[in-house]
């Protein structure tokens, strides 16, 4: 198996795969590079950058082939760069049992917007054209942010993220943006008044959704399903083919057709035999202990 790498100053490039975002992949200029691979039978290209002796890989649903070739290209990576670790997130392997199983799901969008609602059933269908359509009564109506306006409307996102989530990312709205590579910002908006938001990333064809949420006043009339499904349509229309919604069980993600992937998150360290063996025996003591118990 052949690993080389290169280093290069661009964050986005046609070489990769479109799932670059994030905290893994392609995002400064003076420390980002590209890993080719090629075993006989597949090849590929990622991309990575190094921060703080880290490597951030972009792992996130690229398909390496097997757990061998994964392995190689991380042994690589440890031995040429001595990181202190390699962050991966949303792999579909994991490494000498160093990463974490987690869930999330995907989108794939058909070509045509009328089709996307035929995924749901009869009631589901009802339901969403009718909370659509009270809220279009109301005067509420669906709209894509100018981006002079980014700033502003992130502040307004901050306040409805603490109400709904309790979440604080301690981020000026210029950092938050930069940080989750945010390219597009979509909203519901009645007046000058906006009552919910979805924030994505579209660098390519296959879209981040990276953020959501909505004004605690209007929650009686679902903004938020509202909302996805003028997201997921707009994105229909745009060409693109696949949305990325991330892990969690919220409800909003199964609909549509969803596909729901296992994959693997943390961090491999330099010494990931160590903590391959801790994690292991960590995991054995616990289903032990279940048994027990029952």
């Amino acid at each position: 198996m052949t690993i080389s790498t290169k280093k290069t100053d661009m964050q986005y490039t046609d070489e990769l795969p479109p799932f670059t975002f994030n905290q893994t992949g392609m995002l400064y200029s003076d420390s980002n590079y590209i890993l080719d691979w090629n075993d006989g039978n597949r090849y590929g290209k990622v991309g990575f950058h190094i921060e703080d002796d880290i490597i951030y890989l972009q792992t996130c649903l690229i398909d390496f082939g097997n757990e061998t070739c994964f392995s190689r290209i991380i042994k690589y990576l440890l031995k040429k760069f001595h990181p202190k670790s390699i962050e991966c997130h949303y792999c579909f392997y994991n490494f000498f049992n160093n990463l974490d199983n987690d869930n999330n799901f995907s989108v794939e969008l058909p070509t045509y917007v009328e089709d996307l609602l035929m995924r749901e059933e009869r009631k589901k269908r009802y339901n969403l054209r009718r909370e659509r359509r009270i809220l279009a009564d109301m005067g509420v109506f669906f709209c894509e942010v100018d981006h002079s306006e980014f700033e502003s409307v992130v502040k307004i996102f901050f306040k409805y993220k603490k109400n709904t989530h309790n979440r604080d990312w301690n981020l000026s709205p210029t950092a938050f943006l930069k940080w989750l590579n945010i390219t597009n910002i979509y909203a519901l908006k009645k007046d000058e008044s906006y009552i919910a938001f979805v924030l994505s990333d579209e660098h390519f064809k296959k879209v981040i959704f990276q953020q959501t949420s909505y004004d605690l006043e209007w929650k009686r009339y679902s903004p938020g399903s509202v909302l996805y499904f003028y997201f997921l349509e707009e994105m229909i229309r745009k060409g693109n083919t696949e949305v990325f919604l991330g892990g969690g069980y919220h409800e909003y993600k199964k609909m549509f057709g969803s596909r729901e992937d296992t994959t693997f998150n943390g961090s491999i360290s330099r010494h990931w035999v160590f903590k391959g063996i801790c994690k292991t025996l960590h995991g054995i003591a616990s289903r032990t202990k279940h048994l027990l118990l029952k």
